[in-house]
């Protein structure tokens, strides 16, 4: 037979008590309890009780008792209850011993051994359900996280979808300004205008970090004055895309798109100089 692990030792503690292991189940239990030291205690309790039950005296049956059963089973009358009660004063103790059923210890520890296994059903009934409990939340977790996958995913979904309706939506009238440095590994951006809709995207790439509390700012220049547009920040890898900028839906005094770095609520006018700038063409005046 193989060791058993504590909680089979534990279950087995009430038959062990009662003396009714086997040959082989009886070893296993003497190893396990030395093994496992913490079980004495247990097993000292169900050791008190059976000793407890088993001692206890049984009140005896009325001496009369077989013949009136006899009696009733002869003239059909199995339902009857006896109801002369039993003459218990009258017994002495010897006699009460003496006439006690023989196996009066054994129904008396029946109980107990129901009530154990109860017990032992419990335990493992809360063990489950906090295994239960566990497998929920985690599954909750998982769903959670995966709703919030595909929010994200719609999101980054919504401004793809955003950004194509502004590049093929403008057809003929899209604008397309460059701009960047003559420097290959310098900042750039590309600016799309749609200008039959009045939208706009642009993508920048390598853009510096820009410093707490700073941010970078998107200018028309209309009539030799800026004309302020949507501020932004880029990404941890100096890139970012923005979509549905609102324009003007004619390019009319449009000379150039410029960039410039700003609070981080943005600016009416230019505070520093602009970085970036894109000539807007004069074919599209």
């Amino acid at each position: 037979m193989n060791p058993l692990t504590i909680d089979d030792a534990r279950a087995l503690l009430p038959a062990f008590a009662l003396d009714a292991l086997d040959g082989a189940e009886q070893e296993a239990m003497l190893d396990a309890l030395q093994r496992f030291p913490e079980l004495h205690a247990e097993l000292d309790t169900f050791v008190k009780t059976v000793h407890t039950l088993g001692t206890t005296e049984t009140v005896a049956p009325a001496p009369d008792l077989r013949e009136r059963f006899l009696h009733r089973l002869a003239n059909d009358d199995v339902d009857a209850v006896p109801t002369t009660p039993a003459p218990v004063a009258s017994a002495s103790p010897a006699r009460v011993r003496q006439q006690a059923p023989v196996h009066s210890k054994w129904r008396r520890v029946v109980p107990f051994i129901a009530l154990t296994a109860l017990a032992a059903t419990v335990v493992v009934l809360v063990r489950t359900q906090a295994s239960l409990r566990s497998e929920l939340d985690a599954a909750r977790t998982a769903y959670t996280k995966g709703q919030s996958t595909i929010a994200e995913r719609d999101q980054a979904l919504a401004e793809k979808e955003a950004v194509l309706r502004t590049l093929l939506g403008g057809g003929d009238a899209l604008l397309v300004v460059n701009m960047g440095v003559p420097n290959a590994t310098g900042p750039g951006m590309q600016f799309f205008w749609n200008v039959k809709d009045g939208r706009g995207v642009l993508h920048a790439f390598r853009l510096p970090q820009t410093a707490q509390g700073r941010a970078y700012q998107l200018w028309l220049i209309r009539d030799g004055q800026p004309v302020p547009s949507r501020v932004f920040t880029p990404d941890g890898d100096g890139s970012t895309t923005l979509f549905d900028i609102e324009l003007p839906q004619s390019t009319t005094g449009v000379t150039a798109v410029a960039v410039t770095e700003e609070p981080a609520g943005g600016s009416k006018l230019p505070t520093t100089q602009p970085f970036l700038v894109g000539t807007v063409s004069t074919r599209s005046q």
